[in-house]
């Protein structure tokens, strides 16, 4: 596991409960992280993802290894 994604897993659990914005492939996505999953004991070498709920109170489960970057969004 690289330094990057040890930091991405710590901001995303630092971060649980808050409004961020996520920055993945595709685009950017805000919300609130309403739950981080530990999958770790399933797949070799852990996968952790996490919900982010946007304001249409739509779910997203979002794998940590496709965030490019995440920031708390300004209250």
């Amino acid at each position: 596991m690289s330094n990057y994604t040890r930091d991405i897993i710590a901001r995303v659990l630092e971060l649980e409960g808050e409004g961020v914005t996520v920055r993945l492939p595709g685009g950017d996505l805000s919300g609130t992280i309403t739950s981080v999953s530990d999958s770790s004991h399933l797949y070799d070498g852990g996968r952790l993802s996490f919900v982010l709920t946007d304001g249409e109170l739509v779910p997203w489960l979002v794998p940590v290894n496709a965030v490019c970057a995440i920031a708390a969004t300004s209250a």
